[in-house]
C-alpha cells in the first residue's frame, strides 16, 4: 500500500488493527500518524491513549496494546524502530518475532498499532518479512512533484495562507 491508499482508507473511515509505516517521507508518515491519530482518540482524552515506544520489547508492546483505552473505543500505540525489523539473530530476537506472529493473528481490536521505521528495515529479517505479510504495510517513498505541489499548498492553506502555482512550483 501506498500513501494515496492508505488516503483513499482513511477518507472512508477504513482502519487496520496494525500497520506498518517504511519509506524515506517522514513528513507523511507524520502526518497519516496525526491522521490516525485524530480519528482514534477523543479530544482531550489524547495522553490517556496514546502511547509511543522506542527501544521496546514484544512484552511491552503487547500490554500498552492489551491496556484497555480510557474514556475512548481504542488507544493508538506507536512503536518506533522495533529492533527485531534491523538487527540481530538470537535467540531473544526469535522469540520475540514468533510472539509477534502468534500476536498478530488476533492483535486486540481496542488498539491501533503503528510500527513506524524511521530507517529502512532490513527485508531479509523475519520481523520485517511478518510485518509485510501480516500487517496494513504502507511505503511512504519520494512523492511526484505533482502531489508535493498539492501538499505544500494544502498545508499553506491550513494555515490561512495561499500561493499561486508559479510561484509553488519556485519553491
Amino acid at each position: 500500500m501506498n500513501w494515496n491508499d492508505l488516503q483513499r482508507d482513511l477518507a472512508r473511515g477504513k482502519l487496520a488493527t496494525v500497520y506498518t509505516f517504511s519509506g524515506k517521507e517522514t513528513f507523511l508518515k507524520e502526518k497519516a500518524l496525526g491522521q490516525i491519530r485524530s480519528m482514534v482518540l477523543p479530544a482531550g482524552f489524547e495522553v490517556l491513549n496514546e502511547t509511543r515506544l522506542e527501544d521496546a520489547t514484544f512484552r511491552q508492546i503487547r500490554e500498552v496494546a492489551e491496556t484497555f483505552p480510557v474514556m475512548s473505543d481504542r488507544r493508538l500505540l506507536t512503536v518506533v524502530d522495533w529492533k527485531p525489523a534491523f538487527e540481530g539473530d538470537s535467540e531473544i530476537t526469535k522469540q520475540e518475532v514468533e510472539a509477534l506472529e502468534r500476536w498478530l493473528q488476533a492483535p486486540p481490536e481496542s488498539c491501533i498499532t503503528i510500527f513506524l521505521m524511521n530507517k529502512e528495515p532490513d527485508g531479509r529479517r523475519k520481523a520485517t518479512s511478518l510485518l509485510k505479510k501480516s500487517t496494513a504495510y504502507v511505503e511512504f517513498n519520494q512523492v511526484s512533484m505533482a502531489e508535493l505541489e498539492a501538499l505544500s499548498a494544502e498545508r499553506l492553506a491550513d494555515q490561512g495562507k495561499t500561493i499561486d502555482s508559479k510561484n509553488l512550483e519556485y519553491l
